[in-house]
């Protein structure tokens, strides 16, 4: 009976001490994935601050070259839904002020419709510059006044090209030809030619 309990018992420890093993290779595992994922989340803060830079960096000094006063650094303080607001209110009356000055360059955008009608919303992140996941996505937007949430189709495409000239075009605001004031001067000179 003696043996019997010494090998129950020496069982027992060498099961305890399997146990102790698995944990301590599990522990290790644990502070390499944290150490690892330590090291990602720097080399991630690293490249959001370098983007903050260069973000600081193009928009810095440029405001000459931004037409209506759009300045990219006030746009991107605002929040998204401020933001494309500010947008549709604000910059696309003034762009469609200034279109009236060109009616023969504009000709052909008033002929083609307006996809406004069509009811897709665009992506404000891709507008502001950033990088987004996909070329189009759909954003899942709370019910208003009822539970749950109505799905909106979300485009990378320019937002003052679609609120002003009702086209969809392949360019965030940043790059978009028509804030640009040298666009604005190159219509000007065209017209007083195209007049002698």
């Amino acid at each position: 009976m003696q043996n019997l309990i010494e090998g129950d018992l020496r069982d027992t420890l060498v099961a305890k001490q399997q146990r102790k093993r698995k944990m301590t290779s599990t522990s290790d595992e644990l502070v390499a994935t944290q150490d690892a994922l330590k090291r990602v989340t720097e080399e991630i803060d690293a490249l959001r601050a370098e983007m903050k830079k260069i973000r600081e960096s193009a928009t810095s000094g440029t405001l000459d070259k931004f037409a209506f006063g759009f300045d990219p650094k006030e746009f991107n303080a605002m929040n998204f839904t401020q933001g494309l607001a500010w947008v549709n209110d604000t910059l696309v009356d003034k762009l469609k002020q200034e279109m009236t000055k060109f009616p023969d360059s504009f000709l052909i955008f008033t002929q083609l419709g307006n996809v406004k009608e069509t009811g897709v919303r665009i992506c404000a992140r891709f507008n502001r510059g950033d990088s987004c996941t996909n070329s189009w996505h759909v954003h899942n937007k709370p019910k208003k006044g009822k539970s749950g949430y109505h799905r909106e189709l979300r485009l990378h495409c320019c937002a003052v090209c679609m609120g002003a000239l009702g086209i969809f075009a392949n360019h965030h605001m940043m790059e978009c030809p028509w804030l640009k004031s040298a666009t604005w001067e190159e219509l000007q000179h065209s017209q007083s030619k195209n007049k002698k």
